[in-house]
């Protein structure tokens, strides 16, 4: 489909009601077709220089409401064929939710944090993106921003709606406390009368929750609120691509402000996966960089407790992960870090100890059940060179990993020091139950990989992980 096309048929005639006299598998056609042209045309209006777009925005976000009444029609049928189409419009990712910021706007976010150009942000980063992590800590963050956090009925923003926003303000210092907290609810359209709110059993809003709300397409008054404060400081969200796309098929003049630099996303998730050094020592399926975990790790969640999944509940616990990173990291203003591309902040040793224990207590479990599952061996080596693989490029000359049938060694070397190597010498023993020798082990040399890649400095002493296979 081309802009011409789709522009034909955002301006076509719509009565959804005649759609469905022709059939379930007629609506399911029109909806594929009116995704595919909210996709060109959105696209193509970014690519647009400011001020020469051939078409309004508008247009683009009467496309996802209609896209949205026609995804009504079937995920609030009671005819047997549409029951398989509604599920896969709610667990399918569409084309028009983005899955990360762009590296642009990444860029745009540290200069934002630090109050500086981003030419100067640029620069630190030069031709790789892996060099974020050292922009990241190249200057002290200051100033206001905004944390947010939206629960929706589904994941895409063209399919499903906002029904819960929640918002607080952060001073970027060390001691501040994120105020001004706000929650609002948003209702359903009349087409969901007396159906259950979905993905209630994540969220836990029903429908009696979001009785007599209006829907956030609807509230006006909401929508130039939620303008002026987006525009007024940068704005946080985990995993902010997500409120990017909704915001911008859902929220009037957010194109516009995003396009224009007057809206500025930054990704929490990202800062998690660019300077939390836990991050290396952690395997992917643990999903490391989820909220839940992070918070964990920086102690803003006690482990018996859950993220909430409502806005403003996971806006707090947010800011205050990020702002525990951030002092842990000494990137607060006043924190004496000195303007250099590389970061002087260590771990503090207490802090670096109770990250080493949680890494342990995580890999004994998996340890253990890969031992139960004849795979100890194994899944130690996989888990171990997996760790080294994530290393950024410029430093992963540092660390060598061999392996043979007896086992496996990885090193971290240090430059040119004659002084005596760190040794994690453990025997594999597949037999025992209890794997906390290895797990120790092979956590505490994640720490070594994590500081090597937050610090891009290597140890005085190098560092050695020496695992044997016990017959």
């Amino acid at each position: 489909m081309n802009s011409s096309q789709a522009i034909e048929l955002a301006s076509s005639l719509f009565i959804p009601e005649f759609l469905l006299a022709d059939g379930i598998s007629a609506v399911e056609a029109e909806r594929e077709k009116t995704e595919e042209a909210i996709r060109v045309l959105r696209e193509e209006w970014f690519a647009a220089p400011k001020g020469a777009e051939a078409f309004s925005f508008d247009l683009v976000r009467e496309l996802a409401d209609r896209n949205r009444a026609l995804c009504d029609l079937i995920c609030t049928s009671d005819k047997p064929e549409a029951t398989s189409l509604a599920a896969r419009i709610q667990s399918s990712t569409g084309q028009n939710l983005a899955r990360w910021l762009s590296d642009k706007d990444l860029v745009r976010s540290v200069a934002a944090l630090q109050q500086r150009p981003v030419s100067k942000i640029s620069r630190v980063v030069g031709s790789s993106m892996e060099n974020l992590a050292a922009a990241y800590v190249d200057a002290p963050v200051k100033g206001t921003v905004i944390g947010i956090d939206l629960e929706t009925t589904g994941r895409n923003p063209d399919r499903g709606y906002i029904i819960n926003a929640g918002w607080e303000l952060m001073e970027l210092s060390p001691d501040a406390i994120p105020d001004k907290g706000e929650a609002v609810w948003c209702g359903l359209p009349s087409a969901w009368d007396g159906h259950p709110v979905p993905l209630e059993r994540i969220h836990h809003i029903n429908a009696e929750k979001l009785a007599g709300k209006t829907p956030f397409r609807k509230d006006k008054k909401l929508q130039e609120r939620l303008i002026r404060l987006l525009s007024s400081h940068p704005f946080l969200a985990h995993n902010a691509s997500f409120e990017d796309s909704w915001f911008t098929l859902n929220l009037d003049g957010y194109a516009e402000g995003r396009k224009a630099g007057k809206i500025i996303p930054i990704d929490t998730r990202d800062i998690c996966r660019r300077i939390d050094k836990d991050m290396a020592g952690l395997p992917r399926e643990s999903h490391p960089a989820a909220l839940e975990n992070w918070a964990r790790r920086r102690g803003t969640l006690d482990d018996s407790q859950a993220e909430r999944h409502l806005g403003l509940d996971d806006t707090d616990l947010m800011l205050r992960t990020v702002q525990a990173e951030f002092s842990l990291r000494n990137m607060f203003d006043g924190q004496g870090q000195d303007d250099k591309a590389t970061p002087k902040a260590k771990t503090p040793a207490s802090a670096q100890n109770v990250a080493v224990d949680r890494v342990a207590e995580e890999l004994e479990v998996a340890l253990s059940q890969a031992a139960k599952a004849g795979d100890l061996c194994g899944w130690a080596q996989r888990w171990t060179s997996s760790a080294i693989a994530q290393m950024p490029s410029d430093i992963a000359e540092n660390v060598r990993f061999e392996a043979s049938k007896k086992g496996f060694a990885a090193t971290i070397h240090a430059a040119g020091s004659a002084d005596e190597p760190v040794l994690y010498r453990v025997p594999i023993d597949a037999r025992k139950a209890d794997q906390a020798d290895l797990s120790k082990a092979m956590a505490s040399f994640a720490a070594s990989l994590a500081e090597l890649s937050a610090t891009r400095r290597t140890p005085e002493q190098s560092i050695s992980l020496i695992c044997t296979f016990l017959n």
